[in-house]
């Protein structure tokens, strides 16, 4: 079992089943570990490893929070809850410090794919998580793969993975599973 991190809006998404694919940067220091190795060609020719395979389980990791009064009640900023106040000390925690004994989501891999980002199709945009909103107005292109490139650079260009860039990713279809 694998941890992997989600946004608050895509764990969102994965609650209301409108999510069923996620895309993840291949990290460039796999290929630069490797002289003499191409990024096209080697991945193309699966030389490099995605790190999630067909099977494997995932649990997902979000922003959470955790009362030392309520009994060991995790609260999760996704679905925030009437019982979940600013009192002293409550504050929201980043994902990446998240417990796997906090985790309430769990993913089964079903298919892993090496793709540039911009290959994205209109289906696969919609399965990243498409908001369901009444009116799409506050992004630049009214369509799911224009929502998916304004959101992939909120979440990745900071990290120097812009759309414009291009960069390699793994397309991974998942499907919610049970508690493990």
């Amino acid at each position: 079992m694998k941890p992997i991190i989600f946004s608050t809006p895509m764990v969102q998404a994965i609650l209301e089943g409108r999510k069923s694919m996620t895309r993840r940067v291949v990290k460039p220091s796999i290929i630069e570990n490797h002289p003499g190795w191409h990024w096209e060609s080697d991945i193309k020719a699966k030389h490099v490893f995605a790190p999630y395979q067909p099977g494997d389980v995932l649990w997902v990791r979000e922003t959470w929070a955790k009362r030392e009064w309520s009994k060991g009640r995790y609260y999760y900023k996704a679905t925030p809850e009437l019982g979940w106040c600013n009192r002293e000390g409550d504050r929201w925690r980043p994902s990446i410090f998240m417990p796997r004994e906090a985790a309430r989501i769990f993913l089964r891999v079903k298919a892993v794919r090496a793709e540039r980002v911009q290959e994205i199709t209109e289906a696969d945009a919609l399965d990243e998580g498409y908001p369901n909103y009444t009116s799409i107005v506050e992004y630049e292109r009214g369509d799911a793969r224009g929502w998916f490139m304004n959101y992939w650079d909120e979440l990745n260009a900071k990290r120097g993975y812009t759309w414009a860039m291009n960069p390699w990713v793994w397309a991974v279809y998942i499907e919610k599973g049970e508690r493990q």
